[in-house]
């Protein structure tokens, strides 16, 4: 889960004064000359009510930390990104005392949805009652939240004396990145022939009915199981056994590059930007990754997706396979959340973990082409052709709107983008968001 950022430091012990607490000193100075120079029973008590004052605000302070209770929910676990999801905090009061000053610490987004900051918030809780905090959080990025209540603190009466209670209590949201798709591929020649033939030969064996399954969405009306279907009350669909098709292998680039080395990229983000650039490209790369997962699932194709994710603190290799729409939609859940994975070269990496390259494509996704990188993929393309890999595509995706304008760097860009589509298909998207 991704963490929201720390507050302040705040001391260990969870009673403290505030700035108003040089008030009681002069109130028992106060009460003591009044009592002395009346010497009346009404000011003898006014000064003995003073002095036990407190022992009725640590009592107050006992009696919230015993009797004041916090809950959080969302109004959705799973979310796409830039989606608005409302998140309610509720502090409940079950003591028959009211508490008239409380503030609460929520962790909500920032302006921009990069990350969960705290903020605080003031309001009093009625005797057997309630309150409800409703925010509207919306997310910039993919992964997993976590938004609501960290720290309350409950005043006495006066806002001389305040005790924080310990109350982390986050309701967990998952951001998914956006699910689009990407046309097919254009077919030619040999090519075009080839995939008929293969389309044809995959397509006899949906005679042979291999299971029943829930539908998904996707899934073709013909296939349908309407006797079942009506019995159920909801959708059932047969499941043919079929030839796998080609193997694809989509290899994700997930190194931040420009907290690595930013000097070494060609082109400098806008200062807005500079600090969140290489979350906004990694879910530029993982939505194409899907996509083009999405891609060759529908031309029948088996994928492969493989990618870094950290583990204990390191950066390993994680796979997941595709082969069916059910394979897609678990695979989008577990890839949708992968994290930047502070490991270089893994391009080079990943493609040294295949090992039937004679017999499959492959298709690198990135958003970085700094020299070193460039260097590594036109190795990469001259070593997998080598052993024979059917296709190797190069897909670059990146939003020009990110970066400062400057023609020499998009001319730069160009040039490499030209030098990779000479030794391997190339998709550039350059408008991706």
């Amino acid at each position: 889960m991704r963490k929201p950022q720390r507050p302040e430091r705040q001391p260990k012990f969870p009673l403290s004064v505030t700035a108003r607490f040089w008030i009681y000193p002069i109130l028992i100075i106060a009460s003591l000359i009044f009592a002395q120079a009346l010497k009346m029973p009404v000011s003898y008590m006014i000064f003995i009510f003073v002095l036990l004052l407190p022992v009725g605000i640590a009592a107050q302070l006992i009696l919230a930390a015993c009797f004041i209770r916090t809950s959080v929910r969302a109004s959705s676990e799973a979310v796409e990104k830039r989606t608005p999801v409302s998140v309610f905090c509720i502090i409940s009061n079950s003591c028959p005392l009211p508490f008239p000053f409380i503030e609460a610490e929520l962790l909500t987004p920032d302006e921009r949805g990069a990350r969960c900051v705290p903020g605080r918030v003031g309001f009093s809780l009625a005797p057997l009652s309630g309150c409800e905090l409703q925010r509207s959080a919306e997310f910039a990025f993919r992964g997993e939240y976590g938004v609501g209540l960290s720290r309350l603190w409950v005043y006495d009466c006066f806002r001389m004396v305040k005790l924080r209670l310990k109350c982390e209590n986050y309701a967990k949201i998952l951001v998914y990145p956006r699910r689009y798709e990407l046309p097919p591929k254009p077919l030619s020649g040999e090519s075009e022939r080839t995939a008929q033939i293969t389309i044809r030969q995959r397509g006899s064996d949906n005679t042979e009915l291999s299971d029943i399954r829930n539908y998904i969405k996707g899934d073709s009306l013909k296939s349908i199981h309407w006797k079942l279907s009506s019995k159920s009350q909801e959708l059932i669909v047969k499941d043919y056994s079929r030839n796998a098709g080609n193997s694809v292998y989509i290899i994700c680039d997930l190194e931040p590059h420009y907290a690595t080395d930013p000097e070494a990229q060609p082109r400098r983000p806008l200062p807005e930007y500079a600090d969140i650039i290489d979350n906004l490209n990694s879910d530029l790369v993982v939505e194409h990754c899907l996509a083009a997962a999405m891609r060759e699932l529908r031309a029948l194709n088996t994928v492969k997706l493989l990618w870094f994710e950290t583990v204990r603190g390191s950066a390993s290799p994680a796979s997941c396979t595709i082969s069916s729409l059910a394979d897609f939609d678990a695979a989008f859940r577990r890839f949708a959340s992968a994290p930047l994975a502070a490991r270089a070269d893994q391009p080079s990496l990943l493609a040294s973990l295949i090992t039937d390259r004679g017999d499959s494509s492959l298709i690198f996704v990135t958003s970085c082409l700094d020299a070193a990188a460039m260097s590594q993929y036109v190795s990469l393309a001259a070593a997998n052709r080598g052993m024979g890999a059917k296709n190797i595509e190069f897909m670059y995706c990146a939003d020009d709107s990110f970066y400062i304008p400057d023609p020499e760097a998009e001319r730069c860009v160009g040039e490499r983008l030209a030098e990779l589509a000479a030794v391997m298909e190339l998709t550039a998207d350059n408008k991706a968001g």
